[in-house]
């Protein structure tokens, strides 16, 4: 038994098995290409990524709903499309390209040591890179295939690694870099998955497929936990189920006052969204702007 140290992300209790996610290298083509087709296949293929994003954006809740319209509307930023396009007329195949500008993109926000919120958002520029890459290779956007349900360990996941994945398969996600305030962590919480970051590289090299507590409250995983630890954790997770469906019932009983007048609360933030939704602002027009002022500093 052997427990590891992280950062709570998203509170909850968990045991389970654990299923290391790694990436693939990328590989591509050495031509030649015709740039007039590798740019067509570009449209193409951007127009049917911003499908995909806003049909998920379309079943997801408010949360993860901005997350994935801001990927989509990335892909028309001009800086990042107009730095794609050149290197394919310099010869440079359409994926490649697009992988490219991702990862050169990802990399100048990452580096925005005075700015943590851009930082951060270099993970979704090469979530939304990756999908367009993906459909021009041909390859499954959907790449996650889980057989039973597990706790998923990676060095940083990307916030479509957790919305593509068919409901309850995620009992849990650690990762060994990454912070609370990624989108993979924003959207872990709205989708009630525990989650910690920063446990570091030694756990990734010795998780996968061993049986794991993922204590996400106090921001630790145990692997291979003994028998009395596993019934120590049973327990708690039957506890916090209880409690669980009791807030539950509570909360759907109907508001009323000391002298039982019924009554509806409604909260003044949801008011602000719903005004400024109205009004015909995206919700992810603010991330945009941000976007655009980075590109700038880039220059």
């Amino acid at each position: 038994m052997k427990v590891y140290q992280g950062y709570a992300a998203s509170s909850g209790l968990v045991l389970g098995q654990v299923s290391r996610v790694e990436r693939r290298t990328e590989s591509f083509g050495t031509g030649p290409f015709n740039p007039d087709r590798e740019q067509r296949l570009l449209d193409r293929a951007v127009k049917t990524a911003q499908a995909e994003l806003d049909s998920m954006a379309e079943r997801s809740g408010p949360t993860e709903q901005a997350i994935f319209l801001f990927q989509s509307m990335m892909l028309e930023d001009e800086g990042f499309m107009n730095e794609v396009r050149f290197q394919i007329k310099a010869g440079v195949g359409a994926a490649e390209a697009v992988d490219r500008a991702g990862r050169r993109y990802a990399d100048q926000l990452a580096q925005m040591e005075d700015n943590a919120y851009m930082q951060l958002r270099s993970v979704d520029i090469l979530d939304a890179a990756r999908r367009v890459v993906n459909i021009l290779t041909n390859r499954p956007r959907v790449w996650l295939a889980l057989d039973h349900p597990v706790i998923l360990a990676a060095e940083v996941l990307m916030p479509s690694d957790l919305f593509s994945v068919p409901a309850g398969m995620i009992l849990g996600i650690i990762t060994a870099e990454g912070s609370k305030q990624s989108h993979a962590a924003i959207i872990a919480r709205a989708m009630h998955i525990p989650g910690i970051v920063q446990v570091g590289s030694d756990f990734l090299n010795d998780c996968d497929g061993r049986t794991a507590i993922l204590d996400a409250d106090n921001g630790e995983c145990i692997l291979d936990p003994d028998a009395v630890t596993r019934q120590q954790a049973m327990s708690r997770i039957c506890e916090k189920q209880w409690e669980n469906e009791e807030m539950n019932r509570v909360c759907a009983l109907p508001c009323r006052t000391k002298d039982g007048q019924p009554f509806e609360a409604e909260s003044s933030s949801l008011h602000r969204t719903h005004q400024r939704r109205g009004s015909g602002c995206h919700p992810s027009c603010d991330v945009l702007h941000i976007l655009h002022d980075a590109h700038l500093l880039m220059l």
